[in-house]
């Protein structure tokens, strides 16, 4: 409703809001945004609290993981 005013009152739009409102986007873009840097400046870091485990013997095991992978270092993950 927001846009359809803007056009209407500052831009004199005379068009019906059905006719604004048809163009919405129904989904959201979803993006991933990569980081080029040069090597061992930016770290990533990744934390999972509270993981349940289970051993082949039906132990169950809670534990938290913590990861911190510099910048350049995952390129040699990938080779």
């Amino acid at each position: 409703m927001d846009i359809y005013l803007l056009l209407k009152d500052i831009y004199g739009y005379i068009g019906s809001y059905s006719m604004v409102s048809k163009y919405k986007q129904d989904e959201q873009v979803k993006v991933t945004i990569i980081f080029e840097t040069v090597p061992d400046y930016q770290p990533q870091i990744d934390w999972k609290e509270s993981l349940k485990l289970v051993d082949k013997f039906g132990v169950e095991y809670e534990i938290n993981i913590f990861l911190i992978i510099l910048g350049y270092s995952i390129k040699s993950l990938l080779s």
